[in-house]
Parts: C-alpha cells; sequence; structure tokens
C-alpha cells in the first residue's frame, strides 16, 4: 500500500511537470514486452495508476487494504506475497492476450488484475472449506450409520 501511494505522489508530481515519460516504460505496454523483451512490465504496471484522478488508486488501495491484510493474516507474508505476485503476472498476461486479440497496443497500469486474483483466492478458499466441511459431515453420518466414512461397497 505504501509502495504504491508514493509512487502515485512522485507520478502524480511527475505528470504534473511534464516528466511523464520517465514513467512510460514500467507500464505494461503490448509492444515493449513481447517486441522489446521488456519483461519488467509484467510487475511493475501495477505501481502505476491513472493520475486523471484519485478514484483509481482509493479504490485499488481501499481493496488490497481490505481483502490483502485479511489474506495476509491467514498465509503470512510470505505465501501472500507469492500470490499477489502470481496475480499480478496472471493478470499481465490475460492483458496482453487480450490485447493482441482485439489489436490495440494500449498501455495497462494499476492493481486490478493482482487484486482480482487476491478475490479469486478467496472464492477458491471458501470452495475449499465448504468442500472439507461437506467430506467432513458425510463421514460424520456414515460413521453414525454404523459405516466407517469410506466409499466401499459392503
Amino acid at each position: 500500500l505504501i509502495s504504491n501511494i508514493a509512487l502515485f505522489i512522485v507520478y502524480f508530481l511527475a505528470v504534473q511537470m511534464h516528466f511523464s515519460a520517465l514513467f512510460y516504460p514500467f507500464g505494461l505496454i503490448p509492444g515493449q514486452v513481447l517486441g522489446s523483451f521488456a519483461i519488467w512490465q509484467l510487475f511493475t504496471y501495477m505501481f502505476l495508476h491513472s493520475t486523471s484522478g484519485v478514484g483509481h488508486i482509493l479504490i485499488n488501495m481501499l481493496s488490497l487494504w481490505m481483502f490483502g491484510s485479511e489474506l495476509e493474516r491467514v498465509w503470512g507474508p510470505k505465501r501472500y506475497t507469492q500470490i499477489l505476485l502470481a496475480s499480478t503476472l496472471s493478470a499481465a498476461l490475460v492483458q496482453l492476450l487480450f490485447t493482441w486479440a482485439i489489436g490495440t497496443g494500449a498501455p495497462t497500469v494499476g492493481a486490478s488484475g493482482a487484486i482480482f486474483g487476491l478475490l479469486l483466492s478467496i472464492l477458491l478458499m471458501g470452495l475449499a472449506a465448504s468442500a472439507i466441511e461437506a467430506l467432513r459431515q458425510r463421514r460424520e453420518a456414515c460413521r453414525k450409520a454404523g459405516g466407517d466414512g469410506g466409499d466401499r461397497d459392503a
């Protein structure tokens, strides 16, 4: 959160002073990633946000705080960082595929893709917890009925 907000302020000031070109190589630009092998863009784009208003960064940072802090508490900082980076990379690859499919080279910035990856993680954790609970209840019901909870035919 802090790095995103600090970089937004620096980027905003650079735009105001007409130095925004310094940040251009860090957005996700399909032609540069694929043509010039600028693979750092697969990760750096998430730290840049639109300077046309503060809504983009506010929503991203609020979402990152709401969902990310809970996942970091559950998983720990190392695993959380791994999932966040995997989400960032996955979103970048999907964006590259999409821009290639529609034939545009528009740059992408923001943490929205990474945040959607975190939301998917929360969904999958919930589905896994539901499945585990359903299996536990089934096993308990089988034990009460005199079975051992397995799937063997009697």
